[in-house]
């Protein structure tokens, strides 16, 4: 064999020792494009509120919910405690909950309709979603505690309503002396983070990172980009907070409902880590360093996070253009407690799907 021919036979063998089943290869020329987009930071339907402590010969606290995802695994439970936050007392107040619908009129607006419904008095609930708001009003006497026992409020989330100590799933929270009086109540807004009796030592969460630099207040908000990929979606995120305990980030791509077309949600999964410890689970980076390269203590953060899903392994979804019809890709903060691959109100991001893939023409 001639020497130019033995250095041919190298380079193609060369060439096929490179080549990955990720990318394209002289066998298969024609591997399919990448159609990226990018992520747009929307932090909306958190879990949020208010409380209204209204301190007189009687006491009362009116508490406002919102944002909630509903619980499988769980409740929400309401605790009273004293202006140490040493103490705490599971309560029960009347629950109401006003659920808004909306249906379109003849010329195509948008008309929304509420339904208030009394649930009766509650220490707990499980419901909930991005429609619902609810609120819970507590007195001393029908709660049971002393005169000075209403001073901070956590509606925590338990396993079950038969708790009867506090757990450390404390997300929201309120303490009374943090609003001044005004017009006989103190009316602070509901915090949602981790819970701590100063707030010097609470942990707020926050669509930015916050970072304990000189001259650096916070770090902008998550961003990313994705792509499609024949049968794969792959996204790619980074500069998170890390969630308040009890609550993970996820990611979904959904279609819109069309004529007779339902729609739909497809759970890409709860987020990992990126390369190099591409597919390390960040489910636990709430209470834990799941990775020591992506998840940090100080400023509380995760630096990067991935999610990744080929339909190719998910029965329904046709093997030409899979992704025909959804609209766009979610990065969710859901509670633990919830039904998982059920996607949950609190939004922390999201990506419009190039339209080739949306409309079928391109996979």
């Amino acid at each position: 064999m001639s020497r130019k021919l033995l250095s041919v036979a190298a380079l193609v063998t060369l060439g096929l020792n490179a080549c990955s089943e990720e990318r394209a290869n002289i066998n298969e020329p024609d591997y399919p494009n990448a159609y990226g987009f990018s992520l747009a930071p929307a932090a909306t339907n958190l879990p949020r509120g208010g409380v209204r402590f209204v301190p007189s010969a009687t006491d009362s606290v009116v508490v406002t919910l919102a944002g909630l995802d509903s619980l499988t695994s769980g409740v929400y439970t309401a605790w009273l405690g004293d202006s140490l936050g040493a103490n705490f007392t599971k309560v029960t107040g009347a629950l109401t909950v006003v659920r808004t619908d909306t249906t379109f009129n003849v010329d195509g607006n948008p008309v929304p309709a509420s339904t208030t419904i009394a649930l009766g008095d509650r220490s707990s609930f499980s419901n909930g979603g991005p429609n619902q708001t609810f609120t819970w009003r507590f007195t001393r006497a029908g709660s049971g505690v002393g005169a000075g026992a209403m001073q901070h409020l956590i509606v925590s989330i338990e396993d079950s309503d038969a708790a009867t100590t506090l757990g450390n799933r404390r997300a929201l929270f309120a303490r009374r002396g943090d609003a001044a009086l005004a017009l006989g109540a103190h009316q602070p807004r509901l915090r949602f983070g981790n819970y701590a009796p100063t707030v010097a030592n609470e942990v707020l969460f926050s669509s930015a990172v916050f970072a304990p630099f000189a001259g650096v207040t916070q770090i902008p908000p998550i961003r990313g980009r994705g792509f499609f990929r024949g049968t794969v979606l792959q996204v790619n995120d980074s500069l998170l907070s890390r969630p308040p305990t009890g609550y993970y980030y996820a990611m979904y791509t959904y279609k819109r409902a069309r004529g007779a077309t339902a729609g739909d949600t497809l759970y890409i999964g709860e987020q990992t880590s990126p390369y190099p410890n591409a597919g390390l689970s960040q489910f636990n980076a709430d209470i834990q360093i799941t990775d020591p390269e992506m998840v940090f203590d100080f400023p509380r953060s995760i630096v990067s996070g991935q999610g990744r899903i080929s339909v190719d392994t998910v029965p329904g979804f046709a093997a030409e253009f899979p992704y025909t019809g959804y609209f766009e890709v979610w990065v969710t903060l859901q509670a633990k407690a919830s039904e998982r691959g059920r996607m949950g109100p609190g939004r922390m991001a999201f990506g419009v799907i190039p339209t080739p893939i949306n409309l079928g023409q391109r996979q």
